[in-house]
C-alpha cells in the first residue's frame, strides 16, 4: 500500500478519537484508541491520543509513560507531535516539545514545516540562541523574509538578556547590519520590519538614525500615520530638539485640537526652550539648529516655535478659537488649565500671563458642566486652587442659578448640579456639617436622584442611569456618617438604597461594587459574592480585582465559594502561562515585534504576582486543614510537596498588579487610595505572605517528622508495644525533619516578636477604597492565634523528640502540654462568652469581625487536630520499628525483660507516661472541639430567630437635635410597601449569609471532632 494510502486510512481511524476529544468524551476517546491500536499498534498518533485523554481523565502518570514510550520511537509525521506538543502543553512540559521537534528535524533536517515548528517551540521557552540557529536554517532553506528577521529579532532578545557590554558591542550592532542590508537591496516588505529596524537603533540609542528612517520615503510609505507620529515624539524627546518638537506638537494640535497628549508635549517643549533661552542667548544652537530655519507649513502658513509664555498662551487660545462650535471639544480648555499647572510649579506670575487663575475653572465648568467628565477633568488640579475654593462654589452655584429659576428642567441642568456637589466633596465641605446637616444633605441628592429618572426614558438596560452618581453620593455621605457614629445602621441604610437603585440600572458597575463592599463590611460575604459574580470577572481581572472577594469570604467562613473562587484564580494563572506561550509565537507568526515585549512582560507580571502566590499559599493552606481524616492528611501533603525547609516564594519579585482605584470617588487625595496607601497596603500584603508561607511551612514541617518512617493503622496495637516502642533509639532520617521543624518554629517565634516590636501601620478608615485593612492585623492583633500556634507546635516537636528518642524522660513535656491545653481551653470559654455577647447585643455588634473570630477559632481547631495526628503517628510508628522481628532478633531476652522492669519504676516521666499524656491530650482537645460545636450551634440558631434590625431609613422622619418638632421629608419616590419590600431583601440577605457561615464553621468544626476521635486509642 502505497503512503497516501496508509496515510488516509490513518486518518479515518484517528477521526473518531479527535471527535470524542473535542467532545470531551474522553472514556470513548479511549476505547476507539484501543480499537485502533488493535488493529494498527504502531500508529504512535493513536498512543499520543489515548494518552491525552488519560491526562485529561487525571491519569497523568499513564500519560507520561506512553509519550516516554512514543518519544524513544522518533516520530516525524506532523499528527503524532502536534499531539504531543498538546500533551505537553497541558502538563507545562514545554522544553519536552523542543527534545520531539529537535529529533524530528534530525530526521528530515530540511522540512520547513518541521524547522518551523522547532523554532515556535524555543519561543515558548524564550530560548533565544536556538532560536537564531533555527530561523537562520529556516531562511536559508527558504529565504523569506519573516525567517530572515525572526533571526533578527532572536538576536535583540538576547541582547536584552545578556551583559550590556556584550549587546552594545555585538548584538545590536549585528541585528543592525542585517537589517540594514535589507534596506540597502531593497527587499523591506512590511512595516513590522522597519518597525524592528528602529527598536534596534533605539536600544543603541541612535536617535538620529531612527528620526531619519521614519523620515524617510520608505519609512513615511510603510509606517501608518498614529506609529508615524508617536515614534516621531517619541525620538525627538530623546534627542532634545525642543525646536522641532513644539512645532510638531503645534501642527498636530492644529489638525487635531483635541489631542490632549500632545498638548502636554506642547508645553513641556515651551518650557524646555525657555530654559534653553535664559542660559544661552545663542538659541541657534539648540538640537543643532537654527531659528531661522526652524518652521514647517500647515496649510501653506508658516509654524515657527513658541519659545514664551505668551506665545504659548496666544497658541492654545488660538485652538480655543478654531474650536467655537456647538459641540466644542474639551483638549484646549484643559491645555490651558495645564499651563496654570506648570506656572504654579515653575513658580511664574500666573496672575500677568493668565489673569486670575479662577476664571479658567469657572470659564470650564460653565462650558463643559453638562458633561459627566467634567470633574474628572478638572480634579488634577483643584488642589491649586484650594484657599480659593469658596469663591469657585459660589460661582459655580451662581451660573447654576442663572441658568433656572430653581427647578431642573432639563437633563444639563441636572448635570450642573452633580458637578458643583462632587466639586463641593471634594473640598470637603460636608465634613463641616452635623449629622442631621448631612441628612438634609441626603435627602437633598435623592430628591436629585429620583427627578433625574425623567431622563431616562429612551436608555437601554445596558446603559447607566443618568443620576446613578447622584446615589453614588448618596452612599459616600452614609458612609461619613457611618464614620461619626460608629453606627452600622448607616451601612445598612446605604445597602437598601443601591439594592433600590439597582433595580433601575442593572448594568451599573458602581452600584454592583458598592453593594459587594457594604456587604462585606457587615460580614455577609455570600451576598457579597453575588454581586461579584454579577460583575462577570474574567481572564486578567482574576488578578486585578480577585482581591475585592477572594479574602473576605475565607476569613467569614465561606469555605465553599472562597475555594471555588481561590480554583478559579488558580486555574487562570496556570492556563496564562500556556496562552502567554501561544501568543508569543503568534507574536512571530505575525512579524508583530514589539508585542513580543508586552506578552513577556506581562508573563512575568502574573507570575510574579502577590496575588497568585497568596492565593496559592491559601490554597494549600485550606487543602491541608479541611481534610477529614489523619491519614488523608498525610497523603494530602505528600502529594501537594510542601517544603519546610525555604519559603515557597521569592518577596523581593513580587508585584502588585491590583486596581486600587475603580471605586468611584469624589474625595481628595489624602482620602484616596493614592501611591501612598496603595504601597502600604501592598507591604501589608506582603508581610502576610511571609506569615501564612511560615505557617503552611510549620504544619508541613510537622507532618513530615511522622511521613520518614511507614505508618501503620492503630487495630492490634496494645499499650504495651507502645511503650517498647519507646525505647529503641531515634531514626537517623528523624533528626533532618526534627531539625527543620525546630528552625521553622524558631522562625515563626522571630516573626511573631518582630510584629509585636514592630506593628505595621494601618489604613485610614476615611480612605473609602476597593482595598480593605489586610488580613495580616486580623493574626497579629488575634491575642490567641500565633501564640496557641507557636505553643502547640512547640510542644508537638518535643514529643516528638522524646518519642524518637532514647531518653524518654523530659519534665517539661508534662509543662509545656498543659500550657497550650490551657490556652486553648480559655479560648473555647471565650468563644462561649462572645457566642452569649451576640445574642445581647446583636445590631450593636460588628459581624465581619465575628466571623472572623471564629474562622480564627477553626483555624487553629484544624492545626491543633493535626498536630494531634501526628503525635500519634510518631507513636504508631515508633511501635512498628520496635516489634519488627529484626529488631527484637537483635535484643536478648534479659535486656527486653530489664527494660520492661525497669521503665515503670522510675519516678520521672517513663515510657507508659508520654502515652498516657497522648491520651490526656488528644482527649482535652477533642473535649474542648465538642465543646465549641456545640457553641456554634447556638450561634447559628442565633442567626435564625433574631429579626436583624430594619434599615428604616428616615421613614421614620430624623428628629433634630436642636428642635424636636422640625422635620426633614422622607425618601421621596419610594412607597413604604416598596421600602418595606427592600429591607426584607436585604434582611434576608444579611441573614442567609450569617447562618450559611455559621453552618460552614460548625461543618468543619463537626468534621475535626470526628477526625480526633479517630486518634484516641
Amino acid at each position: 500500500m502505497s503512503k497516501a494510502n496508509t496515510d488516509t486510512v490513518a486518518e479515518r481511524r484517528l477521526r473518531p478519537i479527535y471527535d470524542w476529544l473535542d467532545n470531551g468524551n474522553n472514556k470513548k476517546a479511549i476505547q476507539e484508541a484501543d480499537k485502533v491500536l488493535k488493529k494498527q499498534p504502531d500508529l504512535l498518533c493513536a498512543k499520543v491520543l489515548k494518552g491525552l485523554a488519560l491526562l485529561r481523565l487525571g491519569k497523568n502518570k499513564d500519560c507520561e509513560d506512553i509519550l516516554e514510550g512514543v518519544k524513544k520511537e522518533a516520530p516525524a509525521d506532523d499528527c503524532t507531535l502536534q499531539a504531543m506538543t498538546i500533551c505537553y502543553r497541558e502538563t507545562h512540559k514545554l522544553e519536552k516539545i523542543c527534545d520531539v521537534y529537535e529529533t524530528a528535524v534530525t530526521k528530515d533536517p530540511y522540512n520547513e514545516e518541521l524547522n518551523t515548528h522547532l523554532f515556535m517551540s524555543y519561543v515558548r521557552i524564550s530560548d533565544y540562541k536556538k532560536q537564531q540557529q533555527v530561523a537562520l536554517n529556516l531562511y536559508k532553506i527558504k529565504p523569506k523574509n519573516p525567517y530572515y528577521f525572526w533571526g533578527v529579532m532572536s538576536i535583540l532578545m538576547q541582547a536584552q538578556t545578556k551583559d550590556e557590554k556584550v549587546a552594545q558591542k555585538v548584538l545590536l550592532p549585528l541585528a543592525e547590519r542585517m537589517v540594514k542590508k535589507f534596506i540597502d537591496e531593497g527587499k523591506i516588505e512590511a512595516e513590522q520590519e522597519i518597525q524592528l529596524y528602529i527598536m534596534i537603533l533605539e536600544m543603541q540609542k541612535k536617535y538620529k538614525e531612527a528620526l531619519k528612517m521614519i523620515e524617510s520615503e520608505l519609512g513615511q510609505k510603510i509606517l501608518s500615520y498614529f506609529i508615524f507620529s508617536r515614534k516621531r515624539i517619541k525620538l525627538l524627546t530623546s534627542l532634545e530638539t525642543w525646536n522641532e518638537l513644539n512645532i510638531y506638537s503645534k501642527k498636530i494640535l492644529l489638525e487635531e485640537p483635541d489631542a490632549y497628549n500632545f498638548y502636554v508635549t506642547y508645553i513641556d517643549s515651551v518650557f524646555k526652550l525657555i530654559e534653553i533661552k535664559e542660559t544661552d542667548a545663542d538659541i541657534g544652537n539648540v538640537g543643532n539648529c537654527n531659528k531661522s530655519n526652524m518652521f514647517n507649513t500647515y496649510r501653506d502658513e508658516l509654524i515657527y516655535p513658541d519659545d514664551t509664555i505668551e506665545l504659548c498662551v496666544s497658541f492654545i487660545k488660538q485652538c480655543q478659537e478654531k474650536n467655537e462650535q456647538p459641540h466644542r471639544l474639551r483638549g484646549p480648555y484643559i491645555a490651558m488649565l495645564l499651563l496654570y499647572k506648570k506656572l504654579v510649579e515653575k513658580k511664574y506670575d500666573v496672575l500677568k500671563f493668565l489673569g486670575n487663575p479662577l476664571d479658567l475653572f469657572i470659564n470650564y465648568f460653565e462650558i463643559f458642566a453638562e458633561k459627566a467628565c467634567c470633574f474628572k477633568d478638572l480634579y488634577q488640579f483643584l488642589p491649586l486652587i484650594q484657599n480659593e475654593y469658596i469663591s469657585l462654589l459660589s460661582s459655580t452655584w451662581a451660573l447654576i442659578k442663572k441658568t433656572n429659576d430653581g427647578e431642573v428642567k432639563n437633563k444639563k441642568q441636572m448635570m450642573m448640579y452633580l458637578t458643583h456637589f462632587q466639586i463641593s466633596r471634594y473640598f470637603g465641605i460636608h465634613e463641616m456639617f452635623s449629622v442631621n446637616d448631612k441628612l438634609t444633605q441626603i435627602s437633598r441628592l435623592l430628591d436629585f436622584y429620583h427627578d433625574g429618572h425623567r431622563f431616562n426614558s429612551n436608555l437601554t438596560l445596558t446603559d447607566l442611569g443618568s443620576s446613578d452618581v447622584f446615589m453614588i453620593l448618596v452612599v459616600h455621605s452614609l458612609y461619613d456618617l457611618y464614620l461619626d457614629t460608629s453606627d452600622f445602621k448607616f451601612l445598612k441604610d446605604a445597602i437598601c438604597l443601591l439594592e433600590y437603585a439597582y433595580n433601575f440600572s442593572p448594568s451599573n458597575h458602581h452600584f454592583k461594587l458598592l453593594l459587594l463592599k457594604l456587604y462585606n463590611m457587615l460580614g455577609a460575604t455570600k451576598a457579597g459574592y453575588k454581586y461579584f459574580q454579577l460583575l462577570e470577572i474574567k481572564h486578567m481581572q482574576y488578578d486585578s480585582l480577585g482581591y475585592l472577594q477572594c479574602w473576605p469570604l475565607l476569613y467569614s467562613g465561606q469555605y465553599s465559594f472562597a475555594i471555588h473562587l481561590l480554583d478559579h484564580t488558580l486555574k487562570f494563572f496556570s492556563v496564562n502561562y500556556k496562552e502567554t506561550a501561544d501568543q508569543l509565537t503568534h507574536a512571530y507568526k505575525y512579524g508583530s515585534f514589539e508585542k513580543v515585549h508586552e506578552f513577556l512582560n506581562f508573563r512575568e507580571k502574573l507570575k510574579n504576582s502577590f496575588h497568585y502566590s497568596l492565593v496559592t499559599i491559601e490554597h494549600l493552606i485550606n487543602d491541608l486543614i479541611h481534610l477529614p481524616s489523619h491519614e488523608v492528611t498525610v497523603q494530602s501533603a505528600q502529594n501537594l510537596s510542601i517544603n519546610p525547609e525555604k519559603p515557597m516564594t521569592d518577596l523581593d519579585h513580587l508585584v502588585d498588579n491590583r486596581d486600587v482605584n475603580l471605586f468611584l470617588n469624589f474625595d481628595c487625595d489624602s482620602k484616596r487610595m493614592n501611591e501612598t496607601y496603595a504601597k502600604l497596603s501592598f507591604e501589608h500584603e506582603i508581610s502576610l505572605i511571609r506569615l501564612r508561607t511560615i505557617l503552611l511551612r510549620c504544619i508541613g514541617a510537622s507532618i513530615n517528622v511522622c511521613l520518614f518512617v511507614p505508618s501503620v493503622k492503630s487495630n492490634g496495637v496494645s499499650n504495651n508495644e507502645i511503650t517498647h516502642a519507646l525505647s529503641n533509639g531515634i531514626d537517623e532520617s528523624a533528626v533532618k525533619h526534627l531539625n527543620i521543624f525546630s528552625n521553622v518554629i524558631e522562625e515563626l517565634k522571630e516573626q511573631y516578636t518582630y510584629f509585636k516590636e514592630n506593628p505595621p501601620k494601618s489604613i485610614s478608615k476615611n480612605v473609602f477604597s476597593g482595598v480593605e485593612q489586610s488580613y495580616l492585623f486580623t493574626y497579629i492583633n488575634s491575642p490567641f492565634f500565633l501564640p496557641l500556634f507557636i505553643d502547640a507546635m512547640s510542644f508537638a516537636h518535643e514529643f516528638c523528640t522524646l518519642c524518637l528518642s532514647e531518653d524518654c524522660k523530659n519534665k517539661k513535656l508534662g509543662k509545656t502540654a498543659e500550657i497550650s491545653l490551657n490556652a486553648f481551653s480559655k479560648l473555647i470559654a471565650d468563644c462561649n462568652v462572645k457566642i452569649t455577647t451576640i445574642q445581647s447585643s446583636y445590631n450593636d455588634l460588628c459581624h465581619r469581625e465575628i466571623f472572623e473570630f471564629f474562622s480564627l477559632v477553626v483555624e487553629i481547631v484544624c492545626v491543633m487536630s493535626i498536630i494531634c495526628g501526628n503525635l500519634r503517628s510518631v507513636l504508631l510508628a515508633s511501635s512498628k520499628k520496635s516489634l519488627t522481628p529484626a529488631r527484637r532478633k537483635k535484643k536478648k531476652a534479659k535486656e527486653i525483660s530489664e527494660i520492661e522492669a525497669n521503665g515503670c519504676k522510675n519516678k520521672e516521666r517513663t515510657e507508659e507516661d508520654v502515652l498516657k499524656l497522648y491520651t490526656y491530650y488528644v482527649s482535652t482537645v477533642k473535649d474542648n472541639v465538642k465543646n465549641l460545636e456545640n457553641n456554634l450551634s447556638h450561634l447559628e440558631s442565633c442567626w435564625s430567630q433574631l429579626e436583624i434590625h430594619k434599615a428604616d431609613f428616615e421613614i421614620r422622619r430624623w428628629q433634630s437635635q436642636d428642635d424636636n418638632e422640625s422635620e426633614i421629608s422622607p425618601i421621596l419616590g419610594i412607597s413604604d410597601q416598596r421600602w418595606a419590600h427592600i429591607q426584607a431583601e436585604v434582611n434576608q440577605n444579611l441573614n442567609d449569609s450569617y447562618i450559611t457561615s455559621a453552618k460552614q464553621l460548625r461543618n468543619i468544626v463537626k468534621q475535626k471532632v470526628e477526625y480526633l476521635s479517630l486518634l484516641l486509642f
